[in-house]
């Protein structure tokens, strides 16, 4: 019996969506300029013609077949193979905003889906049709006529209209397109100081128990790359991707047991808690293991950090040779701009190809940024952890076990820290840890 669903062949994207969309749904993926749109649904095109046998079309108002083809080569994916197979189909069209003209590139596009039996379509974009009909009323019955009532009856084509948001638009087109479609995905981008990053938001999906709503992305051969966990491959490691690392600390160690590449390190505690002397020794232990690390303390200044590291390095000789490994920065996010700042900092990240970086006194931030920021933010964190295999350490001052939903959820090590009776001694306890099971829960520190 033939599936109910139509997969993208996205794997990461078809389990959040159930093993894909409804068959014979329309779906509009919006998106500001560059986020990735026309790739998206040419990859749901390839994807559908290469692993399921299933012939598609291509409707372009944006560009023309040989520009299509060229920007798809570079992508792995070579549509003109597919058009001699005859399973593919690419109609482009230059707007002219004629009501007539759009009648007839409809009917062309009815009469190509009939004659190849099409199960997938594209259409890049939707707004070039909106346009023509200016009017709520008009729009509605367009997608109606055409989409819903056209294309449904020809059989089970799954249509993806594709639509432009302008930047800080409030509503896609006409704000009418997203009530009449089956689903509605919407692609975001930040971009500063030369990193884009990119991710998928799933706002709506009929007769679809949603996974994860909130996808980030990278374009790469093949098309439309998600960067989830579990999934992402390890592009980059100093170390082999099997591994599992320890900090060589006795009393840490009984307590973390493993930490893997790609993982994320959260690590909690109050002010006076020994909070960023933990911190601090757990990225200089690592480093010794690991690989360069970069440091980042908001709000505190550099010097108490480099103390704070010469004062590890005494009381641990063996991370002595660590401390030329850890480059610190100070970046005070009340005086500059936080997104250009960090932007400085993953591109140092990149290009000094290091294995480890620390967030330190990170509800400074929390308590002064919006919550877009932090969203853009953990998916910055999570595109380094995962494609580039870094392990990722958080610090944040916390006062109660609920303050840090984010990083509660996407750490796979929990760790809180806490201050002994006697001033000498801290206690590091494991509050989560997703892949170990260690021989004891609770380890002390003596400074």
């Amino acid at each position: 019996m033939k599936s109910d669903r139509c997969p993208t062949g996205i794997p990461e994207l078809d389990e959040s969506l159930e093993g894909g969309f409804p068959r014979g749904s329309l779906i509009l993926v919006a998106g500001n300029p560059g986020a990735g749109k026309t790739t998206l649904g040419a990859t749901f095109l390839y994807n559908g013609a290469m692993k399921f046998e299933e012939p598609g079309v291509y409707l372009s108002f944006v560009e023309d077949k040989k520009s299509f083809y060229n920007n798809m080569r570079k992508l792995g994916m070579d549509f003109e193979k597919l058009e001699e197979k005859k399973l593919f189909k690419f109609i482009g069209v230059p707007y002219t905003g004629d009501p007539l003209s759009m009648q007839r590139v409809i009917e062309k596009l009815l009469s190509v889906i009939k004659e190849m039996n099409a199960k997938r379509v594209v259409v890049d974009s939707i707004t070039a049709l909106v346009h023509t009909t200016p009017s709520h009323s008009q729009v509605r019955s367009l997608l109606h006529n055409v989409f819903v009532y056209g294309i449904r009856s020809m059989g089970d084509v799954t249509t993806m209209l594709i639509a432009d948001l302008p930047f800080n638009a409030e509503t896609i087109g006409l704000g009418v397109e997203e009530f009449l479609v089956d689903g509605v995905m919407v692609l975001k981008t930040r971009r500063f100081m030369g990193i884009v990053i990119r991710w998928i938001e799933i706002w709506k999906m009929r007769n679809t128990r949603l996974g994860w709503t909130h996808i980030p992305f990278t374009i790469d051969v093949g098309g439309i790359k998600p960067l989830l966990p579990g999934y992402t491959p390890l592009l980059r490691l100093p170390l082999e991707a099997n591994i599992s690392l320890r900090t060589g600390i006795s009393s840490l160690d009984k307590v973390i047991a493993c930490i893997r590449p790609g993982s994320v390190i959260g690590i909690l505690g109050r002010p006076d808690s020994g909070l960023h002397y933990v911190t601090t020794l757990i990225t200089l232990a690592l480093a010794k293991e690991y690989g360069d690390a970069l440091y980042i303390t908001f709000g505190e200044p550099i010097d108490f950090v480099l103390e704070r590291i010469e004062l590890i390095a005494k009381r641990f000789p063996e991370l002595y040779q660590s401390k030329s490994r850890v480059k610190a920065i100070a970046m005070l996010p009340l005086v500059h701009d936080l997104m250009q700042s960090l932007g400085e900092v993953f591109k140092e990240f990149g290009e000094r190809q290091t294995g480890i970086i620390t967030l330190d006194n990170y509800s400074l931030i929390e308590t002064i940024e919006s919550q877009e920021l932090h969203a853009t933010l953990w998916s910055i964190l999570s595109m380094i952890s995962r494609r580039l295999g870094a392990i990722l350490i958080i610090g944040a001052i916390s006062f109660n076990d609920t303050e840090y939903p984010r990083l509660i959820s996407v750490a796979d090590i929990l760790l809180k820290v806490k201050r002994g009776e006697k001033p000498n001694k801290l206690y590091v306890e494991l509050v989560k840890h997703r892949y170990s099971v260690p021989s004891e829960h609770i380890g002390v520190l003596e400074l």
